[in-house]
């Protein structure tokens, strides 16, 4: 029973561990800031540029920080499950997405003011789930933030819904990269034998 104990806070530890190492919280700022830029340039070069960064980060900060340092952990069968769910709700998200832009293209959105209600709740939903699911507190912070963002940017002018974009995209920038610094100093990179 002790052993099972243990060996459960070691997943959990290590569980936790992988969010440790600022790559969604790199990713959130980004991508945030990427929507900054879009309403400041009209989607100039700029705004795919920075998007192409944010799309590339995770598996880049995965690839060459993560791994090195953590190595692969393969996680019990709640945890899996846990991943499934996610990964079930995220593609549910984009279903609804696909459905709302459909929706608009024949002319058949919701009145005035209700949409933005409708895309506030379903981003928030689709972020509260994710962190539930991956036990990330953090990602909470980000539910708020996107979807007041962009509830607030389908409903006024740009320089409001742009401001928060920097604001937040920024704050979730610096704390990403500050969590990459901390976890490189944290954990050093596993020496495989033989290795020069």
């Amino acid at each position: 029973m002790s052993q099972s104990l243990d060996l459960k806070e070691i997943e959990r530890k290590a569980w936790k561990s992988y969010y440790e190492d600022g790559m969604w919280d790199t990713f959130m700022g980004l991508l945030m800031i990427a929507m900054g830029v879009d309403l400041l340039t009209q989607e100039g070069p700029a705004f795919y540029a920075l998007i192409g960064v944010a799309a590339l980060s995770p598996a880049l900060i995965k690839w060459f920080i993560t791994m090195p340092r953590l190595g692969w952990v393969k996680f019990g069968p709640m945890r899996r499950t846990r991943d499934k769910l996610m990964k079930a709700v995220l593609a549910f998200s984009i279903l609804i997405g696909i459905g709302g832009f459909v929706a608009y293209t024949v002319g058949a959105e919701p009145p005035s003011g209700v949409f933005p209600a409708i895309a506030a709740v379903v981003i928030f939903a689709v972020f509260a789930s994710m962190a539930y699911l991956k036990e990330f507190p953090r990602l909470y912070g980000y539910a708020v933030a996107y979807s007041l963002s962009i509830g607030l940017a389908l409903t006024m002018e740009d320089f409001v819904p742009m401001v928060l974009f920097f604001v937040f995209g920024g704050t979730g920038l610096v704390i990403g990269l500050a969590l990459i610094a901390r976890f490189v100093r944290r954990y050093p990179v596993i020496r495989t034998e033989g290795a020069g």
